[in-house]
């Protein structure tokens, strides 16, 4: 396996730095879709490219994932709310689907799994707070509404 210019230790030394957002949590969608997104910077004193990606089922917007992502590449933490996984380097625990968090380790960089021993919550703002909280993110902007939806033919509202 080529080695990764990211360990371990620096992708914690990156989640325990404090940092901070000043955009809003707003959604982007092709009305062909079913998830909405967002993209948010994350100004930080470490000099390097880090953002937070936001992603939420329209469909079922109980199902949502958030991930601290360091130069657009490396997924270094990430939250997914009922969204599924399987470990596949040091376990076989999956979540089919299933709330489990996403941390990169050396071993098995940005696919480890694991619960959350703490309970997340399913409203989608207050579960973002948790995730920031956890990444030392002081969110400063707001948390936009979800887009409309606009049903194919066949699904009934």
């Amino acid at each position: 396996m080529p080695r990764i210019p990211l360990t371990e230790r620096e992708a914690n030394r990156l989640i325990a730095a404090s940092k901070s957002i000043r955009d809003d949590l707003a959604w982007a969608n092709n009305p062909n879709e079913s998830w909405a997104k967002s993209e948010m910077r994350v100004v930080n004193d470490l000099g390097v490219d880090l953002r937070v990606y936001a992603n939420v089922n329209l469909k079922e917007p109980s199902r949502f994932s958030f991930s601290l992502i360091l130069s657009r590449n490396f997924r270094i933490l990430g939250l997914d709310v009922d969204g599924g996984h399987v470990n596949k380097h040091t376990n076989r625990e999956e979540w089919r689907p299933g709330t489990h968090k996403q941390r990169w380790t050396d071993r098995c960089r940005d696919r480890f799994a694991f619960t959350p021993e703490e309970e997340i919550s399913k409203d989608i703002e207050v579960a973002f707070g948790q995730f920031c909280g956890e990444c030392n993110i002081h969110f400063q902007g707001q948390v936009r509404p979800l887009p409309a939806r606009q049903l194919g033919l066949g699904e009934v509202p």
